[in-house]
């Protein structure tokens, strides 16, 4: 009740000045394209004359003393506790059903497919019932691998070489087997051009082919921008992902992206991007862009990282890594943002990665699913806003779940808090000349480690803390022999990690 009241006061104040007395529809664009456009705002309205804004202002100064009065009465419980919460599970209705990809065009209508006996299935209550919209039929055609809109009534879905569009919010599709056409990652620069890049061949000692395709026709026809060749032992060709400052980024191994300024149609390449695998790739604000995925290491086993580039895909830094991940084969296979600063990146073992600064930073979080046979694999995901989310988790030789971001529920069954025993303040002195200050607070008697890597991802120093009991601590890291750079010091305690950037200058 406290949360309501000062949510009523404080937005109606806010809309009764900005608006002239007019509250508009909330609106919220998504990140690196148009897609699960939902409650569109309608044009900004007609600047409101000058009685009409004084007006507002007076109305707004008694709503602002009656919320100044209602913080300090009822305190600063403002703010939503979020949790993810566990609101479907494959069952009779979804036989043999690993779920894959997931995206929501409303908060109360989405769609998610995978390897299922339909290609797709439709929710309208927010995801807790789901029913089987169409059946391609044939062998192949029940394999989905992306599911993708530009706002809430034009998208697409794809399943090997067949591409399927609807321009009616699923109502009706059409589609058509692409042939010569490799389909991998596809991204919408606008409703009527789409690029998709992918790569085929490589069976040793054949070559590699990378290939870029882009459609002029809202996804019905394809030409080739884009091939090249090389050894099999160079693929991969992933993580397409296009910022509304007007370009493209494509990850390749061997430290080198691509990258396309010109709408997708010339495509240049781009050295010293260090990660080996992008298996997906964001862009939260134009210019930046996110790319996430893993790394090998010199035994040929993968271990997760994410990298950025804040200057449109010129130059790119590692902002996460973890270069001693437990699995042999760990990666980080799905990113999504709910704003600008919120985002969210999958990884194996219960491991969810979130940043609240535009990806400069990112903790792990541990939602402790029911592992079943064969653990758990998380899959796609997407957002809304901040507040608004959904995630799907497979198990490997049990059933698929699918869990929802939102506010806490008073029922306690199915919910997954996220676990954080850790959390570490700003470093101080930041930036500093040869020593800095770690302080963080622990919620129970833990074993506290602390890492420090450059800014490649390569681990520079190591401090086993031992184990500390819970309250506040401090770590003082000794730069001694470092040179000047970004350093990225990591605490990690309980299976949880929170990652500070720092600065060293000689």
């Amino acid at each position: 009740m406290k949360r309501i009241l000062l949510t009523l006061i404080s937005w109606a104040g806010f809309a009764r000045v900005f608006y002239g007395g007019r509250v508009l529809g909330s609106g919220k664009a998504r990140q690196n394209c148009h897609r699960c456009l939902y409650a569109q705002a309608p044009n900004h309205p007609q600047r409101p004359n000058q009685k009409t804004t004084a007006m507002a202002r007076k109305s707004y100064l008694r709503l602002l003393t009656l919320n100044t009065i209602a913080f300090l009465f009822l305190g600063a419980e403002a703010s939503a506790q979020l949790e993810w919460r566990e609101i479907y599970q494959t069952n009779d209705s979804l036989p043999f059903c690993n779920l894959f990809e997931i995206c929501f065009l409303t908060p109360d209508t989405g769609l998610v497919g995978g390897h299922c006996p339909y290609s797709m299935y439709q929710t309208f209550d927010a995801g807790e019932t789901w029913i089987p919209r169409w059946e391609l039929g044939g062998e192949g055609l029940d394999n989905t691998s992306q599911i993708e809109f530009f706002n809430n009534r034009q998208g697409f879905i794809t399943f090997g070489s067949t591409i399927a569009l609807t321009f009616d919010a699923g109502e009706s599709w059409e589609y058509n087997t692409a042939g010569e056409l490799h389909l991998g990652d596809i991204v919408y620069r606008d409703a009527a051009h789409l690029v998709t890049a992918a790569s085929y061949g490589g069976e040793w000692p054949d070559s590699t082919y990378d290939q870029i395709n882009m459609s002029s026709d809202s996804g019905r026809t394809w030409t080739i921008v884009h091939e090249e060749t090389h050894s099999p032992f160079d693929g991969l060709i992933l993580g397409l992902t296009y910022s509304q400052s007007g370009t493209f980024v494509v990850g390749l191994e061997t430290d080198r992206a691509l990258r396309s300024t010109d709408g997708g149609y010339t495509w240049n390449t781009v050295y010293n991007v260090p990660i080996d695998l992008a298996y997906d790739g964001v862009s939260p604000t134009p210019g930046v862009f996110v790319l996430a995925g893993a790394n090998y290491y010199n035994n040929g086993l993968l271990y997760p990282i994410i990298v950025r580039s804040d200057n449109d895909g010129i130059a790119w830094q590692v902002v996460w890594a973890d270069s001693q991940a437990s699995e042999d084969r760990d990666f980080i296979a799905d990113i999504a943002f709910g704003d600008s600063l919120h985002g969210w990146a999958t990884r194996r073992n219960h491991i969810l990665m979130h940043t609240d600064d535009g990806g400069l930073t990112w903790d792990a979080d541990t939602l402790n699913l029911p592992s079943g046979v064969g653990g758990v694999v998380f899959g796609g995901m997407d957002f809304l806003s901040p507040e608004l989310g959904w995630l799907v988790a497979t198990g490997v030789f049990g059933p698929s779940r699918i869990l929802r971001y939102s506010e806490a529920q008073s029922s306690h069954e199915h919910r997954y808090p996220i676990h954080r025993t850790i959390s570490v303040n700003p470093a101080f002195p930041n930036p500093f000349n040869s020593s800095i200050t770690l302080t963080f607070d622990l919620t129970a008697e833990s074993g506290v480690t602390v890492v420090v890597f450059d800014i490649t991802g390569r681990e520079v120093m190591k401090a086993a803390l031992g184990l500390l009991a819970a309250g506040r601590h401090t770590h003082t890291i000794d730069a001694a022999g470092l040179p000047s750079g970004i350093y990225f010091a990591r605490v990690e305690a309980a299976g949880i990690a929170k990652t500070v950037k720092i600065a060293l200058i000689r």
